[in-house]
Formats: structure tokens, sequence, C-alpha cells
């Protein structure tokens, strides 16, 4: 996909896919999730959760699921995000890449060189690892430190 994404600029052609695809995948999260939109349906998949299916012009707010409605378009979309997206493989792609970053924030937070300015410590920012991750994680115990060292040594999810 990552190559397709800039052939127009080889082609000169600015011809739409006719679809658009977002992920999240967020440090703290611990599943992705994918959202397809395609003319007025958005797909949103998250894996190991039920996939869900919006109509965008006849529920702008999300608030009327119709995977079970319509299935045909929940098969389309899903088929266009396979297409584009190996979703067996991405999700262990992606724990290797949070282990990695999450071991980077810890050493630079405990050297002092991370600084959280984040909404609960606003007007009392932290540069301590402890407070930090207090913060992010409220309640964190020296067990939870454990479970991350362990989960930091692993090598995939």
């Amino acid at each position: 996909m990552a190559n397709r994404c800039w052939l127009w600029l080889v082609e000169r052609t600015t011809q739409s896919r006719g679809w658009a695809l977002a992920s999240y995948s967020g440090l703290t999260s611990n599943t992705m999730s994918w959202m397809l939109r395609r003319g007025d349906y958005k797909l949103i998949v998250h894996e190991a959760h039920p996939s869900r299916l919006f109509n965008f012009r006849d529920d702008s707010g999300e608030l009327n699921d119709l995977i079970e409605q319509e299935p045909k378009m929940a098969s389309k979309l899903l088929s266009v995000l396979d297409t584009e997206v190996d979703r067996k493989v991405t999700p262990s792609t992606w724990g290797e890449y949070r282990r990695h970053d999450f071991a980077q924030f810890q050493r630079q937070a405990r050297r002092g060189l991370y600084w959280d300015g984040s909404c609960s410590l606003r007007k009392n920012p932290s540069s301590d690892y402890g407070e930090i991750v207090n913060n992010s994680f409220t309640g964190w115990t020296e067990q939870d430190e454990a479970g991350v060292k362990n989960w930091l040594t692993q090598n995939s999810d």
C-alpha cells in the first residue's frame, strides 16, 4: 500500500481509489482498529471485537450499527480492507513497535528527559518516571512495573 500512495506523482494522475482507510493503535491500546470509508458507508473493525457499519448520510452521529442489516456492504468493505492490510501480520509488527516505543519512553523518563505536561500535570509538570506513569495509569504499582518489565523482554505479542 505504501508504494501505491505516491504512485499518482509518477503517473501524474489524481484518480481516486474511491475509499479512505485509517487505523488506530495507541500505545495504551490492546487492539488495532481500522476504519474504511467508501461512499456513505464507514466500516470500523476492532481486532478481537465485533465490527461495526454506519451510513453517514442517514446517521452522521454513528449511532445505528448496520452490520447485521447490511451484511453485503460490510463484506464488500471488509474485502477492500483485507486487500490493503494484512491484519494477521500487522498486530505483531505493531506489538514490536509498541515495546520499542515504550522502552524508549521509559529510558527517557527515568533520565528526566521526558517532560509530561498533560492534563492532570498541566500546572505541575513532571519529568519523574513514577509520577508520569501513575498519571497515565492511575494506581500504578510495583506489580504493574514487573509486568511491563516482562512484556518488554518478550519477542512478540
